[in-house]
């Protein structure tokens, strides 16, 4: 017996068989109950071009974020890092996304949020 792993095979007997297309015609598929389904909430698209006002709301939760950390004994290279990481970015998209000024569709939302104090140890 010849081995047929890893072969092409060329010719009319190894071509699948297609219905004759009919212009015109749609066939219907029942719906697929893995596209139905709910899954996740979308808060943030990365092809799109970012907000002005969410631009500054995330560079000022950054900025906050690398207070903290030069507040907590670190040095301010410390501070740098801790802003750069990616949960400051999911934190303020999740406090912006669920603030109801953003909800009731306000342009300027996040320059009406309460402002928080930031304790540093």
């Amino acid at each position: 017996m010849v081995s047929t792993q890893g072969e092409i095979r060329v010719g009319p007997s190894h071509q699948a068989r297609l219905p004759e297309y009919r212009p015109g015609v749609l066939t219907e598929l029942p719906p697929d109950p893995e596209l139905t389904r709910t899954r996740e909430e979308l808060r943030w698209m990365p092809a799109m071009a970012l907000d002005g006002d969410l631009l500054m709301y995330l560079r000022a939760a950054r900025s906050m974020a690398a207070f903290a950390g030069m507040c907590d004994g670190g040095s301010a290279d410390d501070g740098c890092i801790a802003a750069t990481r990616d949960d400051t970015t999911i934190n303020a998209l999740d406090v912006f996304s669920g603030s109801p000024l953003v909800r009731a569709g306000s342009a300027n939302a996040f320059s009406r949020l309460k402002r928080r104090k930031y304790n540093c140890k």
